[in-house]
């Protein structure tokens, strides 16, 4: 894809998010399969993640909205934990985030995107 057609979708994404953020400063923001998305798609979102609360391009205090990511990646080694902890008598309830950590840390650092 080539650069102008690259940045019109980032404007239009930012544009998007001013126009909602005008309306309602409180707004969550969910982007769903983030891992499909194009490398430098998100790079749009820099100004409203990135910078101090303020003016914005005369959006006030953008930093109230929150952004939630989805993505599919590492939802193998999820299965794999969760399933090999089951075999070994450790049910999903007994799980935290450190029996996820070191292997999803290592997907996502690996995947493409």
């Amino acid at each position: 894809m080539d650069a102008f057609v690259w940045l019109h979708f980032q404007q239009i994404l930012q544009y998007d998010i001013n126009k909602l953020l005008s309306r309602c400063p409180y707004s969550i923001i969910v982007f769903d399969e983030v891992d499909k998305a194009p490398a430098g798609l998100f790079d749009a979102l820099v100004p409203f993640i990135d910078f101090p609360a303020g003016n914005l391009d005369g959006l006030e205090d953008h930093k109230k909205a929150v952004y939630i990511f989805l993505s599919n990646t590492g939802s193998t080694q999820i299965h794999d934990i969760t399933l090999n902890s089951w075999r070994k008598g450790v049910y999903r309830e007994k799980l935290d985030f450190l029996d996820f950590d070191a292997e999803l840390s290592k997907e996502v650092f690996n995947s493409k995107g």
